[in-house]
């Protein structure tokens, strides 16, 4: 019996370091994204991937299990966070990267600058800039601590963030090991919106052109109008400006059920050449008129990391394995080991 102890103690030690705490979902939809090692897309199959084109080269191949929110991030759920941050960094307030489109503020007041959202955008996609999409994964990361520390480290160091004298911004633009979330990569993104584990047969993955399964490019249309893909394009009646809920088109998907590949707000992707003037992103906006050509797998956009206009869908890590399941396994071998010892 006693030369068993240890073996119940190293066990159950093993499964308590191999069950991580629960991440939280922060009233988010997710994705788990697998199929590791995935085969990249090649500029022989997407011809704007290639260097003639000034592309990245091959893309898409993720060698670990992540997972991506399912929507792009609101407004009413930005607005917490414009919220508490503002509070602990007034100066924040007057910075039109931080608050984004949909965002006002009803005084100047520091001890109450009366945040709200313009009428019918609650539900709508949010954009910020991508200094302020790395603090928003900084906070989550931390658990929504109101502290400034908080905001400012866990994902992304943003002590790190420098505007040169040529305007040219510097920092850490992938995100630090053991985050919690954080901005997806042009990679991570890539897979979860135009890569299918069954596109070319059963268990024989490939890409498609366009985010929603398809390499035809996605119908523009009002939400739960028939045959309508996207807030995108060129419609009958889209001349407005155009503000629907993320989520408005909810049988067009990726072949991983993400929504919103295309429409909503362009995302934002991981600053990979934090020296360049540009942050890449990915997809099209709701009022872009012509979106087949940014909608593709193999064009990319970019904006500069202290300007708003682009939104943020989350990517976290992967569940652990149930605590239940590794419990009863680790058990059961303990419980066996200890009848031999006897």
């Amino acid at each position: 019996m006693n030369r068993a102890r240890p073996i119940v103690l190293i066990s159950l030690g093993l499964a308590n370091a191999c069950v991580a705490q629960p991440v939280p979902d922060y009233g988010l939809e997710w994705r788990t994204i697998g199929s590791l090692g995935n085969a990249p897309a090649s500029p022989d199959d997407f011809v704007f991937l290639g260097p003639d084109f000034g592309g990245p080269g091959p893309i898409g191949r993720v060698d670990h299990e992540y997972r991506l929110a399912r929507t792009e991030l609101t407004v009413a759920q930005y607005l917490e966070f414009v919220q508490a941050y503002s509070v602990l960094r007034p100066s924040a307030a007057f910075e039109p990267g931080f608050y984004g489109s949909n965002i006002y503020r009803t005084s100047d007041d520091p001890a109450n600058f009366g945040w709200q959202f313009i009428p019918d955008s609650e539900f709508a996609p949010a954009d910020m800039s991508w200094l302020y999409a790395a603090r928003y994964c900084n906070w989550l990361t931390n658990s929504k601590a109101n502290e400034l520390w908080a905001f400012e480290s866990g994902a992304y160091d943003t002590s790190t963030f420098v505007r040169g004298p040529d305007g040219i911004w510097s920092g850490q633009g992938t995100h630090s090991v053991g985050a919690l979330f954080w901005v997806p990569s042009l990679d991570e993104w890539t897979k979860g919106f135009h890569y299918d584990p069954d596109k070319l047969a059963p268990g024989e993955g490939g890409y498609w052109l366009y985010p929603h399964g398809s390499d035809t490019a996605p119908v523009g249309g009002f939400p739960w109008t028939p045959g309508a893909e996207t807030a995108a394009g060129n419609y009958p009646g889209g001349e407005g400006f155009r503000i629907f809920p993320v989520g408005s088109y909810p049988t067009t998907q990726s072949p991983w059920g993400l929504l919103d590949g295309s429409g909503g707000e362009s995302e934002w992707l991981e600053w990979d050449a934090p020296t360049a003037w540009l942050v890449r992103t990915r997809g099209s906006e709701s009022n872009l008129r012509h979106p087949q050509l940014a909608d593709r797998l193999d064009n990319t956009g970019g904006d500069w990391p202290d300007i708003a206009g682009n939104g943020l869908r989350l990517a976290s890590i992967a569940p652990a394995p149930g605590t239940a399941f590794l419990a009863f396994y680790v058990i059961g071998w303990v419980g066996t080991r200890k009848d031999r010892l006897k």
